[in-house]
């Protein structure tokens, strides 16, 4: 199992998600590929995460 954590992903314009934000212990963030983040098992599962414009409008 990894260190990171999901945070949000990317989509394209007809919805589907070709990148995810994710974070490490110490709260660094850096951009993984799908396939990537699949194969970590990083959680959350990647259904579960919003997509980046959701992510940032929460942190306002």
């Amino acid at each position: 199992m990894s260190s990171y954590t999901g945070l949000y992903v990317y989509r394209t314009e007809h919805g589907k998600v070709n990148g995810v934000q994710v974070s490490d212990p110490n709260g660094n963030s850096i951009h993984l590929d799908v396939e990537t983040y699949l194969e970590r098992r990083i959680k959350p599962p990647i259904e579960e995460l919003p997509n980046s414009e959701q992510y940032n409008s929460k942190q306002k």
